[in-house]
């Protein structure tokens, strides 16, 4: 919940001082969000020595 108020704060901060970049960074935002739910959708892959190989990203 902190990092949600932290991430207000600046964005309204950031509104104030650039108007224009608030946008960019909604959008940038709006892609971490995407990539994190797709790599939780992502099954790991193990090998036959039960060692954990982490997707490419």
């Amino acid at each position: 919940m902190v990092e949600r108020l932290t991430i207000r704060e600046k964005l309204l901060a950031l509104e104030k001082l650039k108007p224009e970049l608030l946008e960019e960074a909604m959008h940038f935002i709006e892609y971490l969000i995407h990539r994190e739910k797709e790599k939780q959708s992502k099954p790991d892959i193990y090998d036959t020595n039960e060692i954990k190989f982490l997707s490419d990203d």
